[in-house]
């Protein structure tokens, strides 16, 4: 359930619609701005304490790992939770923060449901696009994921 203010849920479906007022754009590109400079003063070792137990210290450890992916990623607290509690075994076994957010990544990637639809254009579109430009092989390399990525990129990475 939803228990957000009405405010707060109309303002979110006229971000997903990207009808946004200009003051409420104003407001995004200050508060994104405010967040940029926080990420960036804050060091990967201040998100997470090793020192607690994964298993008795659950709950501050899975605050942590939220924290982090939140600040390094960009998503709302919901989806960096939900990402917790498919892979927690897997998180609290990593040897680095890198490894959390790989296997963040790899979670975005198979979970496109959490992926925003800002100007969305089907692959199916972008590669008849890309067919009248080039060609099909081109079509392949100028498909993008969420990351930026084109698939020959986004297939490297995944295969190393």
């Amino acid at each position: 359930m939803d228990n957000r203010r009405d405010k707060d849920k109309e303002f979110d479906r006229a971000q997903a619609m990207g009808k946004l007022t200009q003051d409420d754009k104003d407001k995004m590109s200050l508060i994104k701005m405010m967040m940029d400079k926080e990420k960036k003063s804050m060091k990967e070792d201040e998100f997470i304490d090793y020192n607690l137990d994964p298993y008795d210290d659950k709950e501050e450890v899975e605050g942590m790992i939220i924290k982090f992916v939140v600040a390094k990623r960009g998503v709302d607290a919901d989806i960096a939770k939900s990402f917790i509690d498919t892979h927690y075994e897997d998180i609290i076994n990593v040897e680095s923060t890198d490894d959390i957010l790989d296997e963040f990544d790899e979670f975005m990637s198979v979970n496109t449901e959490y992926v925003k639809e800002e100007n969305f254009i089907s692959p199916n579109e972008e590669g008849d696009e890309a067919v009248g430009r080039e060609s099909a092989s081109g079509a392949f390399e100028e498909v993008m994921n969420w990351r930026g990525e084109t698939l020959k990129e986004q297939f490297k990475r995944l295969s190393r």
